[in-house]
């Protein structure tokens, strides 16, 4: 799971546990988590399902989640290595899929595919939930006060604040790693790929989860 704009949302901690609370998987469910990192995900939805397939990109970030799974007593992950964008599961054959500050980083035409990829790895009625930052470039009055809120606890930590400033404005401004869309965006992204029941909410400053459901037939 990738960090946040600054590295330190406030927000973070509070979308693992609402995001985790949102799956209402059984010991039967199969679940992918897309960004997986070391499992905050991972682990505790494993406990609960058949099977979870944890998505990183980074092999070493895998095995510190095989690792953590292991010292917790979960055989039921099975890490799978490589890009979001390049992921493949079977079509219909998947309960639940998760991801948790990951998609912003992807490109805005991939977030479009991404969003049909899922649905058709989803089974009819599979439920699709994202945690992530969504905010625009400063177009409306929530955005500035989410680009505001990071910049003053960025200056508030001294020299090593302002220099983040300086790199995640310069990410930011030129959309290099760091993508993120409005809300409204994904609202877009998810209905355009066949997606129903999308609903969200905003846990603090920039954090969202949002939530939808194939249709069951």
């Amino acid at each position: 799971m990738s960090a946040t704009w600054d590295e330190g949302s406030l927000g973070l901690t509070s979308v693992v546990e609402a995001l985790v609370d949102k799956v209402n998987c059984n010991a039967e469910s199969l679940i992918v988590d897309l960004g997986s990192g070391s499992g905050q995900l991972s682990i505790p939805l494993a406990k609960r399902s058949k099977t979870v397939y944890a998505v990183d990109i980074s092999p070493p970030m895998l095995d510190q989640l095989v690792a953590k799974a292991k010292k917790e007593g979960v055989e039921n992950i099975k890490p799978v290595a490589g890009s979001i964008e390049e992921m493949k599961f079977d079509k219909s054959s998947i309960d639940f899929v998760v991801t948790n500050y990951a998609l912003h980083h992807l490109l805005d035409l991939d977030k479009q595919l991404i969003a049909k990829q899922i649905f058709e790895w989803l089974k009819p009625g599979g439920t699709l939930i994202i945690g992530d930052m969504m905010f625009g470039r400063g177009s409306d009055q929530r955005d500035r006060e989410i680009i505001k809120g990071k910049l003053l606890a960025l200056v508030k930590r001294g020299p090593g604040g302002w220099f983040r400033i300086i790199k995640n404005v310069f990410r930011y401004s030129l959309r290099f790693s760091e993508r993120p869309v409005p809300i409204e965006t994904w609202l877009n992204n998810l209905k355009n790929a066949g997606f129903e029941n999308i609903d969200y909410q905003k846990i603090v400053a920039e954090a969202v989860i949002m939530t939808a459901s194939k249709p069951k037939q």
